[in-house]
């Protein structure tokens, strides 16, 4: 009895099956939602009563000042995502409508201070380095956040304070 030996275009075409399958496998892997990187995107935030929430908008009383905490979401869960900001620069738009001060000892922080009745942008750029949901590696980014403030004309001491979001607080 003769012993079959595979022809070279035989084991081309099992070898190509082979490749097939583990690039089937892969692509399966990537695609599976669980193991895609999701986007992410720096916030402001702020705490009222143990809860944190995003800052869409601040409005503040010219006697008045709120301070900010950046954080990093995941755009798609929303969820916080742990990170450490470097080279982070706090800016206003218009520093005759409010300023800004990091607040000392925490980069993340930003003390806002109304000066004027106007409205300006709060802005941010930050080196935000996070650990990457898919390959467990740390990244850096480069990232901006902004927000619109609305500053109206001093209120009288005892009046209260209109939150759009935030925690203004008396100077």
């Amino acid at each position: 009895m003769r012993e079959h030996h595979p022809e070279p275009l035989e084991i081309a075409v099992d070898r190509l099956a082979e490749a097939n399958l583990e690039l089937v496998r892969v692509v399966k892997h990537l695609t599976n939602p669980k193991h895609q990187r999701h986007p992410v995107r720096l916030v402001f935030t702020t705490n009222i009563n143990n809860n944190q929430f995003i800052i869409m908008a601040l409005q503040l009383n010219a006697n008045q000042f709120s301070i900010e905490t950046l954080q990093l979401i995941d755009s798609d869960t929303g969820l916080p995502v742990a990170a450490t900001f470097s080279n982070v620069v706090f800016t206003s738009s218009d520093p005759n409508v409010f300023t800004t001060t990091p607040v000392p000892g925490n980069p993340a922080q930003t003390r806002d201070d109304a000066v004027g009745a106007g409205t300006a942008t709060l802005n941010v750029t930050a080196d935000v380095t996070y650990t990457d949901s898919v390959s467990n590696q740390p990244v850096t980014k480069s990232l901006i956040s902004n927000v619109p403030v609305v500053v109206t004309k001093a209120a009288a001491e005892n009046v209260a304070l209109q939150i759009v979001v935030g925690t203004p607080q008396n100077k």
